[in-house]
């Protein structure tokens, strides 16, 4: 019978990442974000069998059907791709992943961050394997894959309402569409961990600087985010000097307005810094806003 690794399901390698990239950007600790960053590129660019078991895992797992019987044709096509892959160079690729995340980021609690639904993560990573090593073909093994395989296909078909119908693109998809994964889940796990400590307009920057380096579209984005930002801080502090209400310092105020003013920060091509200020001239504007 084969054993479920935690450190081997892919599913769980994606909500891991996301979640130590999550805390690392929100904490400002961006050389652990781009270190995690670029592990993740490396390990699931397109072509490894990493990045295509990915896309057979999301392929389950984003499911959101009403019809068994459609739901066990999506689970035949995914099988179909499945047994293409090397399990031999599969396994390669995800030990030295893991050796690699272990020497690189030195985060003792990786593999032990809290997932929402890790059961339902492990069942669909054992039905890969099994498929994957043609377990489901052998006599003694179809009885207890093929329990497996309905119970995945009860939560294929379980109510998901938050979720998008399913995609069968999901199958032939790129390493676009992989990066996005991580994009969704990144920006999931900030919203629910800091939506406390984080201003609506400190996680959208954060969220899309954070990927810039992904997406073109982002990076346009972000800049005109800043822009924004800019402009309106500059307004609310010149109303706050008229006002002269003193309930935020004039010398604090003066110093970020001669800042935005001259531009001391590059908003074309943010680097963390600017990012870090920009921060805190949001916490500034929520400030404005409140009082």
């Amino acid at each position: 019978m084969l054993k479920h690794n935690k450190k081997r399901n892919v599913g769980l390698l994606n909500e891991f990442f996301a979640q130590y990239m999550a805390n690392a950007a929100v904490e400002f600790r961006f050389d652990d974000y781009a270190k995690a960053d670029s592990l993740w590129k490396k390990h699931f660019k397109e072509g490894t069998e990493l990045s295509k078991e990915l896309q057979l895992f999301e392929a389950v797992a984003n499911a959101n059907l009403k019809d068994r019987t459609i739901a066990h044709k999506v689970l035949e096509q995914v099988k179909k791709h499945v047994k293409t892959q090397s399990q031999e160079r599969l396994d390669r690729e995800k030990t030295t992943l893991i050796h690699e995340i272990r020497s690189e980021l030195a985060d003792d609690s990786f593999f032990d961050r809290q997932i929402g639904d890790y059961k339902t993560n492990a069942t669909i990573q054992l039905v890969l394997n099994y498929w994957r090593n043609g377990d489901d073909e052998k006599p003694n093994k179809f009885s207890q894959v093929s329990h497996l395989e309905e119970k995945v296909v009860d939560y294929m078909v379980e109510d998901k309402s938050s979720l998008p119908p399913f995609d069968h693109a999901l199958l032939e998809t790129s390493q676009e569409d992989i990066d996005r994964l991580v994009v969704n889940v990144f920006r999931e796990k900030v919203d629910n961990k800091y939506s406390q400590q984080l201003n609506k307009e400190q996680k959208e920057i954060l969220g899309l600087y954070t990927f810039a380096n992904r997406n073109e579209d982002s990076k346009k984005a972000l800049s005109k985010k800043l822009k924004t930002v800019r402009e309106n801080v500059i307004r609310k502090i010149d109303d706050e000097l008229a006002r002269k209400t003193n309930k935020t310092p004039v010398e604090k105020l003066n110093e970020v307005k001669t800042c935005l003013i001259e531009q001391s920060y590059n908003i074309d091509n943010p680097d963390k810094e600017t990012i870090i200020f920009y921060l805190s001239v949001c916490g500034l504007n929520h400030e404005l806003e409140t009082d």
